[in-house]
């Protein structure tokens, strides 16, 4: 009798634990399976990851503004979404037609998330402006409150690149105060000076701690803040030279661009 005792009691030490144990892990195996589709990785683990994933559908919108309406798209999952994303893009001529974008639009949709992706204009067009972030704003606060997309009236905000720290700045903003669930900057640039002269040249310096090299101003050995050109350490041949990386597909600094360094 005592043993069969001990042995329920194993027993039922070993279900809680391993329920436990699903319960807990859950969240991580489900952000895993998204990773996966994301990074559209082939093989055994995607076959797996696309067990977690929900079929999306998508559809054109006309999204209200001051001005007149602004396009949009809308991702939705097919099941229950658990939560409306306002998904804003980068500086990019192609705007929400960006294939990139695109592709992570429908694997959150796929993840159960609503999402909206916003034409906003002065994107595709590189006019940096505060219009920009004042849309992000207003786009937020229609998707939260009248769009009828947010199960609970709330959005997550998700820039993408230069749209990043606007994002940030939107969601602080006192109209979107308890309408924001999270923000998520994907690739955001925190140095203005540093974006504008990749725009007009479509170069970038390289950061110095990936090529041992200090700031270096020629005559005092510190930091220039005019044109903050790079010195090598001593121990890599001690000659000023330019590190940039080649441009990637944004548009930018080219014959055709419409950058604000062209205009």
């Amino acid at each position: 009798m005592r043993i069969m005792r001990r042995w329920s009691i194993a027993t039922v030490v070993v279900v809680v634990t391993l329920s436990g144990g699903v319960f807990i892990a859950r969240p991580f195996v489900h952000g895993l399976s998204f990773v996966i589709r994301a990074a559209e990785m082939d093989g055994t683990l995607r076959r797996v990851a696309d067990l977690d994933a929900s079929a999306e559908r998508e559809r054109e919108i006309a999204i209200p503004t001051p001005g007149g309406s602004m396009r949009g798209r809308v991702y939705e999952p097919t099941g229950t979404p658990h939560r409306a994303a306002l998904l804003v893009s980068g500086l990019h001529p192609s705007g929400i037609d960006e294939p990139r974008l695109m592709r992570l639009a429908r694997q959150l949709a796929a993840d159960h998330l609503v999402v909206v992706t916003p034409d906003i204009p002065e994107l595709s067009r590189f006019e940096i402006t505060p219009a920009i972030t004042d849309t992000i704003e207003r786009t937020a606060g229609w998707l939260a409150s009248e769009s009828g997309l947010a199960p609970d009236r709330t959005v997550a905000l998700m820039g993408i690149s230069f749209s990043g720290g606007l994002s940030l700045v939107a969601a602080g903003r006192p109209s979107l105060a308890e309408r924001v669930a999270y923000v998520f900057s994907f690739g955001g640039h925190d140095d203005l000076p540093r974006v504008l002269r990749y725009l007009c040249t479509g170069q970038e310096p390289y950061p110095s701690h990936q090529l041992g090299i200090r700031p270096f101003d020629g005559a005092q050995g510190r930091r220039d803040p005019v044109d903050r050109r790079l010195k090598l350490d001593e121990t890599t041949g001690g000659t000023d030279q330019p590190f940039t990386r080649a441009p990637h597909d944004y548009g930018v600094a080219g014959p055709r661009s419409s950058t604000p360094c062209a205009r």
